[in-house]
């Protein structure tokens, strides 16, 4: 009983390894049961995945990216937001933005 519980701990062991080596996490979130089956069958589908993958990058803006969006966001402890979040501060804060000064990738956000 010892050695197979021995055996299944270090399997488990081994398979966190290779998904670490792979670049994979869990995320465990709480969905309703509808969403939470679509998204299990859609994940299993490669189209769907590379569309999901499309779908977060045009969505979500990586605060790094954008100098001026980030010091904005001083006080946030997040590293995404959505366009409509950044759209919305960009906005409220317009007078704290040094225009002359914008890169133009941020500049290309904000249009």
């Amino acid at each position: 009983m010892d050695q197979r519980r021995n055996q299944l701990r270090q399997a488990k062991q081994r398979q966190r390894e290779r998904d670490r080596e792979a670049g994979l996490v869990l995320y465990q979130t709480k969905l309703p049961l509808h969403l939470a089956r679509r998204l299990k069958a859609g994940l299993n589908n490669p189209g769907f995945r590379v569309l999901f993958n499309e779908f977060l990058e045009a969505e979500l803006i990586a605060l790094a990216d954008f100098p001026q969006l980030q010091q904005l966001c001083w006080n946030l402890k997040v590293e995404f937001l959505t366009r409509a979040d950044a759209h919305a501060i960009y906005e409220r804060n317009w007078r704290l933005i040094d225009q002359a000064n914008l890169a133009p990738t941020e500049l290309n956000l904000i249009q």
